[in-house]
């Protein structure tokens, strides 16, 4: 378990500055350690891949988080990273799908991760940004039709 939580430690304190090959490191070392079914871990490790530019990479591990089990009752009301951890695997989620032109699941999985933990500022600004993307989006459709 000290090992788990050493790489947790360092996995956020690489997060804090940017450091995502760090983060990517990390999040394998704590799989390794084992939390490999951890949906925060595999969503930390998607939003690492998704700075680092490997989008494939991180819907594909986005894509793992699906056929994990859902959300268990005693994870719900956890932090991870200053969100709840259903937030923050939605939050990256909405991420993704922005990177991937896909605006309305975008917007979708910033709303419920702005629902789950109304409060935190990330959040709402991603909820805000893919709000004005798609909103600009919509509105150029409407000068070439």
């Amino acid at each position: 378990m000290l090992l788990l939580e050493k790489h947790l430690n360092r996995c956020v304190d690489a997060r804090k500055i940017g450091d995502w090959k760090s983060v990517l490191r990390e999040c394998d070392a704590a799989m390794v350690a084992g939390a490999d079914s951890s949906l925060q871990i595999t969503a930390c490790k998607a939003e690492a891949s998704l700075k680092l530019h490997k989008l494939e990479d991180a819907d594909s591990i986005l894509s793992r988080i699906n056929k994990l089990e859902a959300y268990p009752t005693s994870c719900l009301q956890t932090k991870f990273f200053g969100m709840l951890s259903e937030a923050y695997v939605l939050y990256v989620q909405a991420q993704v799908d922005m990177a991937f032109g896909r605006f309305e699941k975008a917007v979708a999985a910033a709303g419920k991760a702005g629902l789950v933990d109304y409060s935190n500022i990330e959040i709402a600004m991603l909820l805000n940004n893919v709000k004005l993307v798609t909103r600009a989006r919509s509105h150029g459709k409407d000068f070439f039709f």
